[in-house]
């Protein structure tokens, strides 16, 4: 099964000006109460293939109506894949609940819009048969699809959304977006990561591949020869004069501390790129 995506809330300051747009006269107090209980879309059992949006709040809609919602969510998508929402079947079977623009599509670069990729559901009751709709919060009311696609052999397409472009889907963009004239904040930050470990690399190179044959002792040993009886390295100047492989016990005690070193800076730079935005995982490995 192909994991290519990733949901994540928006922030709480874009969630508010959404919501007051579309609820006006709503209290910070309870937007924000509204906004810490947002569940991420989740499929129902294994076998499902749509993920279900929740309602972050109790709505009713009466034949006609529509309702625009404010889901509080966004979504990382990776490259050829897309997100097709729909309304949940059951409430379109037994309402005729619709989307208005009829099937969402989410594309994956539309998580670095300008509105950091919020998602909407607009909703229209179109029943004949004059029912409500009434669906209590936490209620699952559409659902979205990742469906793989594919361009033309002739596509040579290079604008981008507004906002920022997907600086880990379009490396020749990594320099952010040229129409703002800005420089991406994130790609940089990926980018000097790299350098810092390439730079680890040959350092290890340059000073721990070629250590000279013998170890430590070895090629010291005529200085214990004369030591004093008893001395540790004269007892058993034997065991040192056989010698050992390349890469002493110190050299590969500092090569130890190396990679350590490298490690430690790549695992910080996920937390580093995770807090910027980036999702969990992509993540870097696609560059190293």
């Amino acid at each position: 099964m192909n994991k290519i995506a990733q949901f994540h809330k928006v922030s709480f300051e874009q969630f508010k000006e959404s919501w007051d747009d579309s609820f006006p006269g709503a209290s910070e107090e309870e937007i924000k109460e509204i906004y810490d209980q947002i569940k991420l879309p989740k499929r129902a059992t294994r076998g499902s293939a749509g993920y279900d949006f929740f309602s972050p709040v109790d709505f009713e809609l009466k034949p006609g109506e529509t309702i625009k919602i404010p889901t509080g969510i966004r979504v990382f998508i990776e490259s050829d894949w897309v997100l097709n929402i729909f309304p949940r079947s059951g409430l379109g079977f037994k309402f005729r609940l619709q989307m208005n623009n009829t099937v969402g599509i989410i594309d994956s670069d539309y998580f670095y819009s300008d509105n950091e990729g919020h998602i909407f559901a607009k909703l229209t009751n179109d029943t004949n048969e004059n029912k409500v709709v009434e669906l209590k919060a936490d209620t699952g009311f559409m659902q979205g699809i990742f469906v793989e696609y594919g361009i033309t052999v002739d596509d040579d397409v290079t604008d981008v959304r507004n906002g920022r472009s997907n600086p880990l889907r379009h490396p020749r963009s990594f320099m952010g977006n040229t129409k703002a004239g800005k420089c991406d904040e994130f790609i940089n930050h990926r980018y000097l990561l790299l350098l810092c470990l390439s730079f680890f690399q040959i350092l290890q190179k340059a000073f721990f591949k070629q250590a000279p044959a013998g170890n430590l002792f070895k090629d010291h040993r005529e200085d214990y020869s004369d030591a004093p009886a008893g001395n540790f390295f004269k007892d058993h100047r034997r065991d040192y004069s056989k010698g050992v492989p390349a890469a002493s016990a110190s050299r590969a005690f500092c090569k130890t501390v190396s990679n350590a070193i490298a490690a430690l800076l790549y695992s910080s730079s996920l937390s580093i790129l995770e807090s910027m935005g980036a999702p969990s995982a992509v993540r870097v490995k696609e560059y190293r």
